[in-house]
């Protein structure tokens, strides 16, 4: 039952992705609470991995490249890149992307999952994974195969939807604490035929990713949240976008001062983190 539900999930996911490239091409030029959400957790991911001082030439491995923004900024740095998609078509926009960006000599671009990468053991100094574990049912077996593949001391640049972002504690139809209710409600829609399959999100606690990492023989380095917004009400926007923006922008101010609560409230966290020598 677990591999039937995970192969739908995957074929939903893929369907979804491959609707909306074109969205996903320009939500990084695009103004407004959301995308900006979007690039600066591209941005943020980007500081994380400059700050490893990782050497030039080192092997990367990016899971979920979607269009290639951020493998083309990897192998811009120096950093031989090697990006993956479940979807051929963000696959080829990754490639075109290296192309027109003069970096493809550095870039190599394949369809795989991240569930069984098909590289070797220790072949990576670094991976980076953004926009990917929400789409997730577990996360084990893809912890387990992206510690795999890291050197010993190997570094890992992993993104989740968090949980308890402030956005879904005020807005009753993301708040965790109804999800059983909206969960029943969801399965009964579609019985009936009132909804249509859709691939399911999945948001994770801090704690608890961090012991998803610790499980997979990770350390934690560095951790950090962002993403304030956008704020809705049952899904509906109740604030006008640039006051959303401004308060967007005060509460990441706060976060990164480390406020208390604030800190540990934006709609994305972010983390570094080092396999264990011990590890394979």
């Amino acid at each position: 039952m677990k591999e039937k539900r995970d192969t739908e999930q995957q074929k939903l996911v893929d369907s979804y992705f491959r609707s909306t490239i074109p969205d996903w091409e320009e939500i990084y030029s695009q103004q407004g609470v959301y995308a900006t959400i979007y690039q600066e957790r591209r941005n943020a991911a980007l500081a994380l991995l400059e700050g490893l001082s990782l050497q030039a030439g080192s092997r990367i491995l990016e899971v979920g490249c979607g269009p290639g923004l951020t493998t083309v900024a990897m192998a811009a740095l120096g950093h031989a890149v090697f990006a993956i998609d479940t979807v051929e078509a963000m696959a080829d926009r990754t490639r075109e992307a290296a192309i027109k960006a003069k970096v493809a000599d550095r870039v190599k671009v394949s369809v795989g999952d991240i569930h069984q990468l098909a590289f070797a053991d220790g072949a990576f100094h670094l991976a980076i994974v953004v926009g990917v574990t929400e789409w997730l049912d577990s996360l084990d077996q893809s912890f387990r195969e992206l510690v795999r593949v890291l050197k010993p001391r190997g570094h890992l640049v992993v993104a989740s939807d968090n949980k308890w972002a402030l956005y879904r504690l005020l807005d009753p139809l993301f708040n965790p604490v109804l999800a059983p209710l909206k969960h029943v409600a969801r399965e009964l829609a579609l019985r009936a035929g009132a909804r249509k399959p859709r691939p399911r999100l999945y948001a994770y606690s801090i704690p608890d990713f961090d012991s998803q990492l610790r499980r997979a023989g990770l350390v934690k380095m560095e951790g950090l949240t962002l993403g304030f917004g956008p704020f809705s009400f049952l899904g509906f926007k109740v604030l006008p976008e640039f006051i959303g923006f401004r308060l967007h922008r005060l509460l990441q101010r706060l976060a990164n001062k480390g406020v208390p609560l604030i800190r540990s409230g934006g709609l994305v966290y972010l983390a570094a983190a080092s396999k264990l020598a011990s590890d394979r």
